[in-house]
Order: C-alpha cells, then structure tokens, then sequence
C-alpha cells in the first residue's frame, strides 16, 4: 500500500460541488471514498422516484437550503441532522460544528482500497476528529469503508475497526459502509458477486462487531440496497443508513439515517459535508409504579389512528403485543398484574389505518422499567441486650436490598438510618432500658435508580436482655414422658410432662448454657393450659 498526498481540485457533479478550494489530502492511492469527496458521485446514489402517498413530514435543512419530505413512517420521530467525515474534509473546528446545530458525526476509522490487492489503511485523522467531536459535546459513530469481496476479508475489517476504537465510548453504532468504488476496475464491482454473497459478507461485519458488544449497522445507497443486497436479510436483524441523494425517497426497506446529500455547508468545515437526518423515535416514559403495575407514556402522533403497545418476553425472545389502543387521543396506559421485583422492557409505536390495513410508524427505543418489590410483612427483634438490638425481617424475592429507618426524636421523624443487602441487623446505637421504633422497606436498583416497595408494620424495640426469638409454627412431641421446664436448660424446675405424639404451639426459641437449643412451647392438657421449654431433639416443627 502506497500513502501519499493527493492534491484535489474537486469536479463538477450531480450535486453542486461548494468546495472550491484546493486541498492537500494524506491518504492511500486507492481510497475508496476519494470519488464522492470530489464531487464525483455515481448515480448509484440518486435514481428512484418519490412515493407521494407515504411522504408526510418536511422539514427544511439548512445545510443545503433544501426541504425534504419524509416518509409517513417516521411521523412522530425526532429528525436530528448530523454528518459523517473523513480525512477528505480536511482540520474541522468541532466548536462551530456544534454551534451550528450538528448533533452527532460518524467518524470513518480506516478503509480498504478499492484496488486489486486491497490494503486496509487508516484514515489519519481519525484520531484528531474523534477527540475533537467528543469534545465539542457531539454524539460520535465510526466506519469503516469496506471493499470487502470475502466473509474472511469482512471479518478482518471488523476486527480492524474494534481495535481502533479501544477506549472509545461509542454514542452511535459502528458501521459498514459498502458501496461500489474505482469504477469498472474497482475490486468489489470485479468481484461481481451474488446477492447472497454480498449480503453474506455483511452480515459477517455485522455480526462480528454486535458479537464484541457494540451497536452494528449498514451503510450503502439506494441501488446497492436495492439491486446488489438481499436487503430484507440485513433489516430484519441490523439498522440501516440509507444514502439517497434525493429530497424525498422512494426506497421501501428499513432504515434508521438518510444521507440526503453529500454537498452540505457547515460551518467549521471548510467545503463539502455529507448530510444526514437520525429518525430517533419518540421515547416511551416511564410514569410510575406499584409492585404489580407500570405506568407509561407517549407523545401524540397527531395523524394516527391509534398505538401498538409491545412487551419483551423473554421465553420467546421477542417483543409481543400487549395492547393497542385504537385512538390517536390516549397517551397514558399501566400494564397490570405484573410479578413484583421484576424487570419489563416496552416498545411502542403508531399507526394508520388504510382500507383496513395497518400501516405503522417507527418503532419507540426500549423502555426498561421494573415493578417495586413486596412490602415488607414482619420486622421483629430476635434478641437483644442492654447494648444491642438484633433485628430481622420478611425477606423479599428480588429486592437488590433493604433500608431501615429509625425515629429521631429530635427531627420528629423516621430517618434512613441504614442500607443493607441481608434481612438482618444489629443495632449497637441504643442505652440500656431505652425504647427505640424501626421500619423497613426492599428496593430494587435499575439504571442506577431505587424502586421501593412499601414499609414493614412499625416496630418497638427495648434495649433490655432479651434472648428468646421469637417464632410461630406447630410441633408434635417425638419423645415419650419428657417433661416441660420453665426455661431452657435441664437444671430449671419442671413444669409438666408431655406424651408422645402430643401436638403442641411453638412460639419461640432460645439456647442454654451449653449452646443447645430449647423451643419455648403451648399446649393443653385436660381442661388446663400449659407453657414452658423442651430440648428441641424432642420436637417435630411441622409447619
């Protein structure tokens, strides 16, 4: 591969070429991108007519001083302009970038040359242009322009681009661009490959840099999408972002972006820019929740006739329709009886209703929202002495945690006075014969916020001796004649004996001396009622 400085006197072309100055570009002979950056644009990019019954909203850019309509699918979505650069557009000041309204760039990373070896090299201002952009505050992409004619050569290049962004927060996807280049000579217009091949090989960049944890999507025009590409293969797992050069586009698939023009003016970039519009769909809100509800909402979509209303499940793996709400007026729904402590994804997106045909808009990113846990039944003191506390609660299925709280006489008022991850504490803070009042509720954590289930019954707790837990269950005596003491240990007085088999109430337990444990227990024997403590190696706990 041979790098050398090119010097550019751009072309006329389809578009209006706005970069009349000469420039001086550091890049491999045969870069594949260098055609578009003169201005000499294939008509693979243009071609195509408008489809007037499914175009709704324009919207006017002020980067080429043109209105574009969009397609009806996209009503409802917020149209975002951005741009993608490479080396061709030469030192950029992001700061004015930013100040003229650009929200997001994709930054190309390297390229393949269109030529018969194919030698990946990288764009050598990659570097200087992603820590410029992010630094300004705009939401960064990166490509890679692919002249891939093999799944092994696919895979190279996406392993290429995941190393060059190590330690690159990416805001955007990464993405393949695929796209004929060097005319008739090129590489990939030589290779003259099958529609499955080529989508094949794009499917395995795809794959690849989804596989290694990042967002993947393609790019190609109009005509690769639809003459060269299974089209219908790549949208049904992976976005796309289509180049039509065009005020409005006939094309029928999937897309996320449009690139509308490549002769674009913005200020801080000296010549011409590519254009694109990011349907960023309306976002579904989370309004609240209960720990079997979730209550969400929506923008209106003015000219809709209702909403579709999806829930992930995760046994199929997809997302299914749980509601449709046939008015464009409601945008409020809750979805009940759901499981407590339990996390739901939601998707939501309009429709229209021709000849009973469903026509539907785009579809809202991933709501994820989680119910609220269980209140917390039982908060109860297990033991206690004149320097401590014991205390322990109902655990809760799916809490991330637990906080309790303690009366302050001072504020008048229960505060948060621990956070925990068990249902147990000890509470050290206390005097001797000094009353203290606690509660407690689980919280569940999603996306770094708590969602809290509702407060135990209040609890009175004394800072005296105290080493019987309490407990509530039946037992049935195992032993035959063992008699009943008035405190746990065989060295206290008896109380009474009790027979084989005898059913009796257990409410508590405590250890002896020696560390064995005693059931504290109730019964009735004849017409008189009974209570003390039996060895629990005598007793059955059947419930």
């Amino acid at each position: 591969m041979f790098i050398m400085s090119i010097v550019v006197t751009p072309i006329a072309a389809s578009e209006k070429n706005t970069n009349a100055n000469t420039k001086t570009v550091k890049t491999a002979v045969d870069d594949p991108e260098q055609f578009r950056a003169k201005g000499n644009i294939s008509k693979d990019f243009y071609g195509g007519g408008s489809m007037k019954s499914t175009m709704s909203t324009k919207t006017k850019s002020n980067f080429t001083g043109k209105t574009y309509t969009h397609n009806s699918k996209f009503d409802g979505s917020v149209i975002v302009n951005g741009i993608d650069v490479s080396v061709w557009n030469n030192n950029i000041n992001w700061t004015k970038v930013k100040n003229a309204g650009i929200k997001y760039v994709f930054i190309r990373v390297a390229a393949r040359g269109y030529g018969k070896s194919g030698t990946i090299f990288d764009d050598s201002m990659f570097v200087k242009n992603i820590n410029g952009a992010k630094a300004a505050g705009i939401k960064v992409g990166v490509y890679f322009f692919s002249q891939a004619i093999t799944k092994a050569e696919a895979r190279q290049e996406a392993n290429y681009t995941l190393n060059k962004i190590k330690g690159y927060k990416m805001d955007l996807p990464v993405v393949m661009d695929y796209e004929y280049s060097g005319g008739s000579s090129g590489r990939l217009t030589q290779a003259k490959l099958s529609k499955t091949a080529a989508t094949n090989i794009c499917m395995e960049f795809l794959n690849t840099i989804k596989a290694a944890g990042y967002t993947p999507m393609l790019y190609a025009n109009y005509s690769m999408l639809n003459y060269s590409l299974n089209k219908e293969t790549i949208d049904a797992k992976y976005a796309v972002w289509l180049a039509h050069y065009s005020t409005s586009t006939s094309y029928n698939g999937d897309y996320t972006f449009w690139q509308y023009s490549s002769d674009g003016k913005v200020s801080g970039i000296s010549g011409r820019v590519d254009m694109n519009f990011w349907y960023s769909a309306k976002t579904l809100k989370y309004l609240g929740n209960s720990d079997s509800k979730i209550k969400m909402s929506w923008t209106k979509i003015s000219n809709a006739d209702g909403y579709i209303i999806y829930r992930y499940n995760p046994t199929s793996k997809k997302y299914e329709q749980i509601k449709n709400i046939k008015n464009n007026v409601t945008t409020t729904w809750t979805n009940t009886k759901l499981k407590s402590a339990t996390t739901y994804y939601y998707k939501i997106r309009s429709y229209t209703l021709e000849n009973e045909k469903y026509n539907y808009g785009k579809m809202s990113e991933q709501l994820k929202v989680t119910t609220d846990p269980k209140k917390v039944k039982t908060l109860k003191v297990t033991t206690s002495t004149t320097k401590k506390i014991n205390l322990s609660w109902s655990k809760i299925t799916g809490a991330s945690g637990y906080r309790l709280y303690k009366y302050s006489p001072k504020k008048k008022r229960y505060v948060h006075y621990k956070t925990l991850k068990t249902n147990k504490y000890q509470d050290k803070k206390v005097s001797k014969n000094k009353t203290y009042k606690y509660k407690v509720r689980a919280y569940r954590t999603l996306n770094g916020s708590l969602y809290f289930g509702g407060y135990s019954p209040t609890l009175k707790a004394k800072a005296v001796k105290k080493t019987l837990v309490s407990m509530k269950a039946d037992g049935i005596i195992k032993a035959s004649k063992v008699y009943v003491r008035q405190n746990a240990g065989t060295n206290y007085k008896k109380v009474t004996k009790v027979s084989k088999n005898k059913k009796v109430k257990v409410t508590g337990y405590k250890k002896d001396k020696k560390g064995k444990k005693w059931y504290r227990i109730s019964f009735t024997k004849g017409k008189k009622k009974y209570s003390g403590y039996i060895s629990s190696k005598y007793i059955k706990i059947v419930k």
